[in-house]
């Protein structure tokens, strides 16, 4: 699957996704915590997903050492 194939599949279900360039020049589709949590709704058991989302969400909070 490529970016266009991401991108149509996240318009395909409301999901708004941004274009940012990375500190390589890279472009990168990225999708923001609502359109995370919308993944996560769609996902086969959505409660684990929106868990792993809880976690991932709470880990890039701490401070880093």
């Amino acid at each position: 699957m490529n970016d266009a194939d991401r991108k149509a599949w996240c318009a395909r279900h409301s999901i708004t996704t941004h274009l940012v360039t990375d500190d390589h020049g890279t472009p990168q589709l990225v999708v923001d915590e609502a359109g995370m949590r919308a993944i996560a709704d769609l996902a086969p058991n959505p409660d684990r997903a929106h868990a792993l989302l809880d976690q991932w969400f709470a880990e890039a909070d701490e401070p880093q050492t």
